[in-house]
């Protein structure tokens, strides 16, 4: 029902919530798993845009992590 409310990315929450509740053995696990498919290289489609939406903030977390740091040493907790 939630993916209704976003038709851009509705089938891959449909997909994702597929996967999150299924075992191994469901035949739907089993084709909403391969639907994803193998990406270049390692691991699924899956992993590959999860690794492009981290890689993508990587900088605003280092700096953020540094500001927080900064203040910890300042504050003294």
């Amino acid at each position: 029902m939630e993916a209704q409310l976003d038709q851009e990315c509705g089938i891959e929450k449909i997909l994702i919530e597929i996967i999150r509740r299924g075992h191994a053995d469901d035949p739907l696990y089993k084709w909403a798993v391969s639907a994803l498919g193998p990406h270049q290289g390692e691991g699924t489609v899956i992993h590959a845009l999860a690794d492009a939406l981290v890689e993508s903030k990587v900088e605003q977390y280092i700096e953020a992590k540094r500001e927080s740091d900064q203040a910890e040493r300042v504050s003294g907790f």
